[in-house]
């Protein structure tokens, strides 16, 4: 017998950064980078509801060349991205398995 959880998930997904810190010539030199996700999970074949919110957080540097940065950026909103994502299929699994 296979169990069918029929769900939809909606995800309000919220991107924040902000100056970690500066040198003495007041220039920044870290950034922290906040990804905080809203999910919400509807059972489709009842009126069960679930909500979570999980925030990962994490730092980059910035580099001489403004490509480095972006790149140290990107770098860093991918690893927050794959962090949230892996704790959101754990909850599924929690719940549905």
């Amino acid at each position: 017998m296979v169990a069918e959880n029929r769900i939809k998930i909606i995800i309000d997904l919220t991107k924040n950064r902000s100056i970690k810190e500066k040198n003495i010539q007041n220039k920044v030199i870290k950034y922290n980078l906040s990804l905080s996700a809203d999910v919400k999970i509807i059972e489709l074949n009842s009126t069960r509801e679930v909500s979570r919110n999980f925030t990962a957080n994490q730092t980059y540097n910035v580099e001489d060349s403004y490509s480095g940065t972006v790149n140290n950026s990107k770098d860093a909103n991918n690893s927050l991205i794959n962090t949230i994502s892996d704790e959101i299929l754990d909850q599924l699994r929690i719940y549905y398995n």
